[in-house]
């Protein structure tokens, strides 16, 4: 269970209305979020694509769809970066160049946004002791196709803008004996219109979670 805040700002190129312009929304809702793991490229589960992979699911209680977010991250090619740990050394950090993919879908009041991305960069592990362990995820990607509600739809008589873009995305998490408590995180994604109303859309999401 958690609780949201969304807020969209955009701003079209060019829209003939008294109301074009630039354009604020802001909404607090009830959801239910649900993670799945697959895999654990820091214990070697990297050498084929999707030999690890994540999922995220949100619900929501009261919003404009009960599926508000769905994710999919899977690791295409890792490359260990540093010797392995070894029962001699548990607490070695491990470092990962990863080339991955990512499937993104967000529907709430401030945006509904759907697109498929490639990304690369640096998967990390540091394990503390007490079974306590620190990972963090650092991805810049490419999207090949996204999608997103037209902030200008009823003048424009056209309800989506698709293009191509560029994503950022970085996550900090806590694990204690293989179990996430804690995860501070970051999405972003810059959408380029080429087919629809001209303009940029730029994404923000910030998130912090904790789970006991």
């Amino acid at each position: 269970m958690g609780f949201r805040r969304t807020a969209r700002r955009g701003y079209a190129d060019s829209v003939t209305s008294t109301d074009a312009g630039e354009e604020e929304s802001s909404t607090r809702r009830f959801y239910g979020a649900f993670n799945l793991w697959y895999g654990n490229p820091h214990a070697g589960d990297h050498k084929k694509p999707f030999d690890s992979f994540e999922m995220r699911l949100q619900l929501n209680a009261a919003d404009v769809a009960t599926l508000g977010r769905l994710q999919v991250y899977g690791l295409l090619y890792g490359d260990q970066l540093s010797a392995p740990r070894t029962e001699a050394n548990p607490r070695k950090a491990s470092h990962i160049f990863a080339v991955t993919q990512h499937y993104d879908y967000l529907n709430n009041q401030a945006f509904e946004l759907g697109g498929q991305a490639f990304g690369m960069g640096l998967l990390s592990s540091f394990p503390l002791g007490g079974g306590f362990t620190l990972s963090s995820r650092v991805l810049g990607s490419f999207v090949l196709l996204g999608g997103i509600r037209s902030p200008y739809a009823e003048i424009v008589n056209r309800t989506y803008d698709f293009g191509t873009g560029l994503g950022l995305q970085g996550y900090l998490m806590g694990w204690h004996k293989g179990r996430q408590v804690l995860e501070l995180a970051y999405w972003g994604e810059w959408l380029r219109v080429i087919d629809g109303t001209p303009g940029d859309h730029l994404i923000h999401i910030l998130s912090a979670t904790a789970r006991f």
